[in-house]
């Protein structure tokens, strides 16, 4: 065969313990694995880097509970549909899992089984060239972006530890945060930011919580007001409730934004939390 042509069946690569490089149709084409090592999913002498590295190829995949840990590379070069375990039947918060998008016109829509939700919505799509690594908590699923900034625990440096992006001040329902940092990590907020308003936000009250249905402890009170957004050019710092913002939060911690009283009218704004990670 041609260099360019050469498969491997069932190799296990390099001496990382454990890792081996796998093709769901049992042949991995060494095209794929040049793409890996330059990204930095393989490392010297073939080695895995982050677990199995599993090519998909060009076919869907059900997502199994013994894929934590895993990366999952897709080539198709249209849309593949990938369904998640329903995240009340994984063992614990540290199930994680790595996808991406590999291919021209590729596209993968990740859409959880049970009714659950990826970062608020009920399916997520990544495009192109995106690389994602997803979380589950037992609850619902959550992902980190592929380039992530990443702290030094302990220095003190504000980083954006979760986000929500087009929250919708037209609804009293729980919207929760993209977490942006290590699940394993803890936490203190420093900073709230309410931005890219796409209209006025001269009605809506409420406020962000660690948990579900205004429950846990109310970093920002549910007195908030969101007047100053007024244009996409106009943005928010929000009033932290004092002894929250004082508290450092254990691993885990999830952010709600929630709503007492809607804006009466459609619109979105998305909301940045800074901190530093301890």
């Amino acid at each position: 065969m041609a260099s360019t042509e050469t498969q491997f069946q069932g190799a296990r690569l390099g001496n990382s313990p454990g890792g081996q490089l796998v093709h769901q149709a049992g042949l991995v084409p060494i095209g794929h694995i040049a793409t890996w090592v330059s990204e930095g999913l393989l490392g010297d002498g073939g080695s895995l880097a982050q677990g199995t590295v599993v090519d998909i190829g060009d076919l869907g995949y059900a997502v199994q509970i013994s894929d934590s840990g895993n990366f999952l590379v897709f080539f198709a070069p249209g849309a593949v549909s990938v369904t998640l375990p329903d995240p009340a039947t994984l063992p614990g918060e540290g199930w994680t899992l790595g996808l991406k998008s590999q291919g021209a016109g590729n596209s993968v829509i990740i859409t959880p089984l049970g009714g659950r939700s990826i970062d608020g919505f009920p399916a997520k799509t990544i495009s192109n060239g995106i690389a994602v690594q997803l979380y589950g908590d037992g609850f619902d699923y959550y992902t980190a972006a592929s380039a992530p900034v990443t702290p030094i625990p302990g220095n003190g440096s504000a980083v954006l530890l979760a986000r929500l992006l087009a929250a919708g001040f037209n609804s009293v329902l729980d919207q929760p945060f993209e977490m942006l940092i290590d699940p394993a990590s803890r936490y203190r907020i420093r900073e709230i930011t309410a931005a890219n308003p796409a209209g006025p936000v001269d009605v809506a009250v409420g406020g962000i919580y660690t948990a579900a249905n205004k429950g846990g402890t109310a970093i920002v009170a549910g007195t908030q007001e969101y007047g100053a957004l007024l244009s996409p050019d106009t943005a928010l710092d929000l009033m932290l409730v004092p002894t929250p913002a004082n508290t450092v939060w254990g691993a885990g911690t999830r952010l709600y934004f929630s709503l007492g009283t809607p804006q009466g009218a459609a619109v979105t704004a998305d909301l940045y939390v800074y901190g530093p990670v301890y």
